[in-house]
């Protein structure tokens, strides 16, 4: 056998292994499902970090001790693949019951998933007992559910229901900070911002011994950061060769004037 029949016999056989076993992993879940009455809902998300799935578990079996009929089932999928995966889901109709949004279409939403406006108007039932049992769900979140991607601005409806509060803090190695710039006072203004992290970069493996990052974050976290900063800043160089534009445009249109006289 030569080597190019060698390898398509090394792919046929890989193909057939992954339809079997997912075929199989179909049946077994089906026959799971008619071995028991109860009701299977399934939510679907791409939060691997260490916690959030044992979080996630935790939470669905106290609600399964709540409602015994209703069982649930966590799948977690690589944020790398999620949005093919729900694209084949979505259209195959294989889709789960509840799927974290991400980047959502108009035309997919409107298409694919069921706006939850009018359940969020009235009040949540597991409130009851507490001073929120009156208050209608929606105003039981800190922007009432009018954000990003919970409302839909273009379809006027809401999709989505948070389960996190996010926000942007800098910590600081407050002793390496005074032993690297040598003060304990802390950047007031951008400038002086800039100037500390140009100075860690410059001096903080020279008096540290060792390389030393001026700001380290992951990619979820450092654009919140970037954004921020950049933000304030590209406004006053938009208004600054605004200004020169309009300077600019005035100059032109003297010269334009003086030439028609």
């Amino acid at each position: 056998m030569n080597r190019e029949k060698f390898l398509n016999l090394i792919g046929l056989t890989l193909l057939v292994t992954c339809f079997l076993m997912a075929f199989g992993r179909v049946c077994s879940r089906k026959a799971e499902e008619l071995q028991t009455s109860r009701i299977t809902i399934r939510f679907a998300h791409w939060q691997l970090e260490s916690g959030f799935r044992d979080a996630f578990d935790a939470i669905a079996r106290e609600y399964e001790k709540i409602h015994p009929e209703v069982r649930l089932e966590q799948l977690a999928v690589p944020e790398s693949v999620f949005p093919t995966w729900l694209t084949t889901q979505l259209v195959g109709g294989t889709a789960p019951d509840l799927i974290e949004l991400l980047g959502s279409s108009d035309e997919r939403l409107s298409r694919y998933f069921q706006p939850v406006t009018p359940w969020v108007g009235a009040p949540n039932p597991y409130n009851a007992g507490t001073p929120l049992a009156r208050t209608p769900w929606r105003e039981t979140f800190m922007d009432g559910l009018s954000g990003w991607p919970n409302y839909n601005a273009n379809l006027l409806e809401i999709y989505g229901i948070p389960n996190t509060v996010v926000t942007t803090r800098i910590y600081y190695n407050s002793e390496l900070y005074r032993k690297i710039i040598g003060t304990d006072r802390l950047p007031q203004t951008y400038q002086e911002f800039i100037e500390v992290c140009r100075k860690v970069d410059k001096d903080g493996e020279r008096i540290t011994g060792h390389p030393v990052v001026a700001i380290a974050g992951s990619q979820y976290n450092a654009p919140r950061l970037t954004d921020t900063l950049l933000s304030s800043q590209l406004q006053k160089l938009w208004a600054k060769y605004q200004g020169d534009d309009l300077k600019q445009s005035s100059g032109e249109e003297r010269i334009l004037s003086s030439a028609i006289l």
